[in-house]
């Protein structure tokens, strides 16, 4: 049985791969973890997105753990 976080984490990243920002941010969203990895997954797509507030906030917080 695999893993229902990395069957996630695989989705997120196949949409960020193919240039869906969006969805890979409802994908890593969609099951939050306070993890500097999470933080930075989603910082750099906020940051894909032209939205450098966000990626900012959640690239600083990656740092900060």
């Amino acid at each position: 049985m695999q893993d229902t976080a990395w069957t996630e984490w695989q989705d997120a990243k196949a949409f960020f791969d193919a240039g869906k920002y969006e969805d890979a941010l409802k994908a890593f969203q969609s099951h939050p973890i306070e993890s500097a990895q999470y933080f930075h997954n989603v910082g750099t797509v906020y940051y894909k997105m032209v939205q450098p507030g966000q990626a900012l906030a959640y690239l600083e917080k990656a740092n900060r753990l």
